[in-house]
């Protein structure tokens, strides 16, 4: 067998068939079909994942009023809740944790499935333009979790425990 340089060598097998650019041609051919492999397996992953995707929920929505701004969702790892935040109030927030240094406090609530409700501490706001307007008497759920909205205020619910807040101009409640 000679070595010419700038060429590529071929092995002489015992059958006298000629291996070499053979294999770089089967080489390039099998990572094409591993490429297409792993692609048609993400695509099959990804499929799978929007199927079970169907249950990540996600209802953001305004009062009537305008005034209260909600969301209710059940996200991947399978966790749902509600969270609802005020614009104006006459109510008495509760005291101020000595931690929360943000401006804002008493206006924003949330509820997690098994867990019970509770006020934030925050720097910003879950109002935004263009959100839909949740009529009064109708609901949105997300597992377990359901919030109302009333002419009376919203309230969120956590049927699996009986947790739930309500909220309102006037008066905020927790249970």
């Amino acid at each position: 067998m000679t070595n010419i340089p700038g060429h590529q060598q071929s092995i002489k097998r015992r059958d006298d068939t000629r291996i070499g650019r053979q294999h770089a041609g089967l080489g390039q051919q099998t990572k094409i079909t591993t490429h297409a492999l792993i692609a048609t397996a993400t695509a099959a992953a990804t499929i799978g994942l929007a199927a079970t995707a169907h249950a990540d929920e996600i209802y953001d929505f305004l009062s009537p009023s305008g005034n209260i701004v909600c969301f209710v969702s059940t996200s991947f790892d399978g966790t749902n809740g509600a969270e609802c935040e005020i614009r104006d109030y006459t109510y008495v927030a509760p005291p101020k944790p000595p931690g929360c240094q943000l401006g804002g406090w008493g206006d924003r609530f949330s509820l997690k499935q098994g867990s019970a409700p509770v006020v934030h501490c925050h720097g910003d706001t879950n109002f935004v333009p263009g959100l839909p307007i949740l009529p009064y008497g109708q609901t949105r759920s997300a597992g377990p979790i359901t919030c109302n909205s009333e002419a009376s205020g919203v309230t969120c619910t956590d049927r699996s425990t009986g947790h739930f807040f309500r909220l309102s101009r006037e008066s905020y409640q927790l249970g």
